[in-house]
């Protein structure tokens, strides 16, 4: 079971950035999104992030976005 994490998701072309806590499985959501380019980053302590550059268009969400933390962790 993953443990609670930090998603930080920023759009690129203002540096706006919001940070949500994910759930106990992982999930997180940002609602409301502008389309754009974002960059999508997972937050854990003790384990290195993993980030992930992402273009949102106009009839687009975060649904089947997927960040993995390396094995083990």
């Amino acid at each position: 079971r993953l443990r609670s994490h930090t998603t930080e998701l920023a759009q690129t072309s203002y540096g706006n950035a919001e940070e949500r806590f994910s759930d106990d499985r992982g999930r997180f959501r940002f609602p409301d999104l502008s389309p754009g380019n974002y960059r999508l980053t997972l937050k854990l302590t003790g384990a290195p992030e993993v980030a992930q550059t992402i273009a949102l268009g106009s009839e687009r969400d975060l649904d089947g976005v997927e960040l993995r933390l390396p094995a083990g962790k």
